[in-house]
């Protein structure tokens, strides 16, 4: 399972709480460690190196567990160098293209962004959340829409959970 969307949409929220609730093995988005260990401004390199480290790690831990929760995935490095660059490394395309994903939770920017040195767009979410929700449906992945409040967002995952008759830990 993947979260993802625009900034400051709840994805890295939403990725620990279930994680930690039902005891699933969790892959980090490595952008923000990366981005801290470098000197900003940041370059499209940057951003292609983040993207191999991101993938290289969901397809460790998903050689390791039988299943695994990212906080983010290609699709959002993709966006990004879209957005910035005008075009992505050509292969993430591919890539993501071919992962093997349960479902997606996308998140909604119903949430007020907070500020963070590496954040960078406050104001155009809504249209970057169309922009994610376009290519969810472009390649037909399973998503599941995250909206609401904290509690709101917990009770759909607790929901799609049982869809997918992941229970509790013992």
């Amino acid at each position: 399972m993947v979260f993802t969307g625009p900034e400051s949409s709840g994805k890295t929220a939403g990725a620990e709480w279930l994680s930690t609730y039902y005891q699933i093995a969790l892959v980090p988005e490595i952008a923000r460690e990366y981005l801290n260990s470098i000197q900003l401004p940041y370059t499209k390199d940057d951003v292609t190196e983040i993207g191999i480290l991101q993938h290289k790690m969901e397809q460790t831990a998903a050689q390791i567990h039988q299943n695994i929760i990212c906080d983010t995935d290609l699709l959002t490095i993709i966006i990004w160098q879209e957005e910035k660059y005008g075009k992505a490394e050509p292969r993430f395309y591919i890539d993501w293209e071919n992962d093997k994903v349960d479902l997606y939770f996308l998140c909604t920017p119903d949430i007020p962004w907070e500020y963070d040195p590496l954040r960078e767009n406050p104001y155009d979410r809504d249209r970057l959340f169309m922009v994610y929700k376009q290519w969810l449906e472009a390649f037909n992945k399973p998503f599941v829409v995250l909206s609401g409040n904290e509690c709101d967002r917990q009770n759909m995952m607790h929901q799609v959970m049982k869809q997918f008759s992941i229970e509790l830990p013992k």
